[in-house]
């Protein structure tokens, strides 16, 4: 079993019972802009959507204290980690009793650009 989030893991994250099919175009239309399956709709959501199932992951991880999964998937998930990606990971080392790991996670937030809050102390 691989450490990389799988489609059944991301539709979990999210809560989804089936895959969410686009929706029908009719021949000779094009979609809207307002269409999931529009580029400009993928491109103006798409990586924010993505960053969101990333970061349901990683939480789900951090509440199963799988740390090792969490951190793989937090540096090889395709996404930029924001601060909630390392607060997850950081939570699921520390349920863990990882703690060694979760402050060195904690002292890469400058290199990644980003600041502690609250939730990282």
């Amino acid at each position: 079993m691989g450490l990389a989030a799988s489609r059944a893991d991301v539709a979990a994250a999210l809560g989804a019972a089936a895959p969410v099919a686009a929706p029908r175009v009719a021949r000779g239309s094009a979609p809207s802009a307002s269409s999931p399956s529009s580029p400009s709709a993928r491109h103006a959501g798409g990586s924010m959507s993505a960053l969101v199932a990333h970061n349901r992951i990683l939480s789900e991880h951090a509440r199963s204290a799988r740390w090792q999964r969490a951190v793989v998937l937090m540096r090889s998930g395709g996404v930029q980690p924001d601060i909630i990606s390392f607060n997850s990971t950081i939570n699921a080392c520390s349920r863990a009793l990882r703690w060694e790991r979760g402050l060195a996670l904690a002292q890469e937030l400058r290199i990644h650009g980003l600041q502690a809050d609250a939730a990282t102390l």
